[in-house]
C-alpha cells in the first residue's frame, strides 16, 4: 500500500476464540452521550495483536469476519506535511481503506504522541495534522471509525494533556500503553472530558526504575511471578475502572526476536505469548471466560451503534 512509506499499521485483531463481554454495575454513560463504537455500561472489548501470528496466524483468518480493528498511525517526521496537505492524497487512499473494509475501526493517529525520545512530535503541526485527517475523512463519509487519542501512558500531567488534546470535538476515546509501570493520569483525564478509554497498548514487562528483569512467559517460573507482579495489576486495573476503561488490546507476541526491538532494553526479555505458559493460560482463560468482553458476532456492530 502506497502510504506505507509514512505510516505504521499496527492491525489488533479482536480474538473470536478469546473474547467475552463487562457487566458492571455504575451506569457511567447514562449521563453523556455514548462514544463512537463505545459499547454499554457492563461491556468491554478485548483486541489482542499486533501481528497475524498473535492471533493464531492465516489458519483461523476466517474468524476475523465478524472482529473489530485497531490500526496505530504513525506520524513521525511527518505530522507537518500531513498538516500542510502535502499527503493529502494518501490520507485519503487509507481512509478509502478504512471505509472498505466495512467493520468498526479504531484509529490511533500519532500514538503515544508524548514519547518525546521515539517521536519527537511538534505539538502545532501534530495536532494541526489530527484536524487535517479528521476533516478529510469527515469529508469523505468515512463513517466506520472511532479517533483515539493515545498517551503512552506515563510521566505525562494534567497540563501535558491539556496541551496535547485535539479537542472534545475531534476524540472519540481517550487511550494510553500499560507497560513496566504505567499511571493514571490518562483516566482521571478521561473521566474529566466524558470520554471512554481504550488501553491500547498492554504487554507485560517487568521493570524497577530503569531496570528490566525477565518477562519470558515461556519459563514457568517466570511466568508465574510475572503473573502475580503484572497480569493481576492489570486485571485489577480493568476491574476497578468500569466505568471508565471500554476496551484493551494485549501484545501477544515475543518481543525479544523480533528486529525493530532487539536493541531496546524494555524488551529484550520479553515474551507476552499466553500460549506459551500452561499456567498463564488456564488463568487467562478463566478471566476471560467471564461475562465481561464482548465476543465478535455479526450483530456486534450494530450492538456497538454502527450502520
Amino acid at each position: 500500500m502506497k502510504t506505507q512509506y509514512f505510516i505504521i499499521l499496527l492491525l489488533l485483531f479482536q480474538s473470536c476464540n478469546t473474547a467475552v463481554a463487562v457487566k458492571q454495575n455504575t451506569d457511567s454513560t447514562s449521563k453523556r452521550e455514548r462514544a463512537k463504537f463505545e459499547p454499554a455500561d457492563g461491556e468491554c472489548l478485548f483486541f489482542i495483536g499486533q501481528d497475524i501470528e498473535a492471533t493464531g496466524g492465516l489458519n483461523g483468518y476466517s474468524d476475523y469476519q465478524n472482529s473489530l480493528m485497531a490500526i496505530g498511525l504513525s506520524l513521525v517526521n511527518h505530522e507537518k506535511a500531513i498538516a500542510e496537505g502535502k499527503h493529502d492524497h494518501l490520507i485519503r487512499e487509507f481512509g478509502q481503506w478504512i471505509k472498505n473494509s466495512r467493520r468498526p475501526v479504531f484509529l490511533r493517529i500519532g500514538y503515544e504522541f508524548d514519547g518525546w525520545s521515539w517521536n519527537n512530535y511538534n505539538r502545532k503541526y501534530y495536532l494541526l495534522a489530527w484536524r487535517r485527517i479528521y476533516d478529510l475523512f469527515e469529508e469523505m463519509g468515512v463513517e466506520n471509525i472511532a479517533f483515539v487519542w493515545q498517551s503512552k501512558g506515563t510521566d505525562s500531567g494534567q497540563k501535558t494533556l491539556e496541551k496535547w488534546y485535539p479537542g472534545d470535538d475531534l476524540v472519540d476515546w481517550c487511550g494510553y500503553s500499560y507497560f513496566g509501570n504505567p499511571d493514571e493520569e490518562m483516566l482521571t483525564f478521561a473521566r474529566k472530558h466524558n470520554k471512554p478509554v481504550f488501553i491500547a497498548e498492554a504487554t507485560p514487562v517487568s521493570q524497577t526504575e530503569n531496570l528490566y528483569f525477565n518477562a519470558d512467559l515461556s519459563e514457568p517460573e517466570v511466568a508465574e511471578r510475572v503473573w502475580e507482579s503484572w497480569f493481576v495489576p492489570f486485571l485489577n486495573t480493568l476491574n476497578n475502572n468500569r466505568d471508565v476503561i471500554k476496551a484493551f488490546s494485549y501484545i501477544n507476541a515475543n518481543w525479544k526476536i523480533q528486529p525493530m526491538w532487539i536493541g531496546n532494553p524494555t524488551f529484550q526479555k520479553v515474551d507476552s505469548r499466553i500460549q506459551e505458559s500452561e499456567f498463564i493460560s488456564e488463568k487467562w482463560k478463566l478471566e476471560m471466560e467471564k461475562s465481561r468482553y464482548l465476543k465478535p458476532n455479526p450483530e456486534l456492530w450494530e450492538k456497538l451503534g454502527g450502520k
